[in-house]
């Protein structure tokens, strides 16, 4: 098993990846494709693939574009600093 580190105090965090899958569950329990979650949740080209996607890899795929989201908005207003 390998060391996880989490940041505490980060409870939006946790408030936004519970909602994330919260949403991803009823859409799941509704019959709802992942095709159709992942554009509700912005996607616009979405490609059947030959490997079928599961709702845990949807879910991942998400939570990866918000952190290189996040990441970008951090690099961009550390370029602003003055030192």
């Amino acid at each position: 098993m390998t060391d996880r580190h989490y940041v505490y105090g980060c409870s939006q965090l946790l408030k936004n990846l519970r909602d994330l899958i919260s949403v991803a569950a009823r859409f799941e329990e509704e019959g709802k494709s992942i095709e159709d979650w992942l554009r509700h949740e912005g996607y616009k080209n979405i490609h059947a693939s030959r490997r079928k996607l599961t709702w845990g890899a949807a879910i991942n795929l998400v939570i990866i574009r918000q952190t290189k989201q996040l990441l970008r908005i951090r690099e961009d207003s550390m370029a602003d600093w003055p030192f």
